[in-house]
């Protein structure tokens, strides 16, 4: 992740005014603000919890169910990474779900691609339908 928000981020940025993310077969392009803003955020420890209080946020406040998903391997949002943003929503009904490090195995970017409708999105929809 150092290498994205302080490099590719850093140097693709100001080359092309935008950051050019489906050049990296990541995901969709983003505006050049958006992009150095998301790099302050990933900078730091606390992610962007580290620019504002708790107060600013209301995770707190959130009290609907929440369906938490991680994947083996996921460079942009280790299973930690996405334990500790999980912990923000305190009073949200959460479904935690780390995928299993077995069978094809979908990385950050992959949810909404075809190939894992099957393990993901039937896996989402069943969740919704059951709430």
């Amino acid at each position: 992740m150092r290498l994205f928000w302080n490099v590719m981020i850093t140097l693709a940025t100001p080359l092309f005014g935008y950051f050019p993310a489906k050049k990296f077969g990541l995901f969709e392009n983003l505006p050049r603000n958006m992009a150095y803003q998301w790099a302050q955020w990933g900078r730091q420890k606390d992610y962007m919890m580290h620019y504002y209080g708790e107060r600013e946020y209301y995770f707190n406040k959130i009290g609907v169910p929440l369906f938490s998903l991680s994947f083996p391997n996921d460079h942009f949002a280790p299973k930690e990474a996405v334990d500790w943003l999980t912990d923000q929503f305190a009073n949200g009904q959460t479904t935690r779900f780390h995928f299993p490090p077995t069978g094809p195995q979908p990385k950050h970017f992959d949810y909404f691609r075809q190939q894992f409708k099957d393990q993901l999105w039937i896996m989402t929809n069943d969740w919704i339908t059951k709430k």
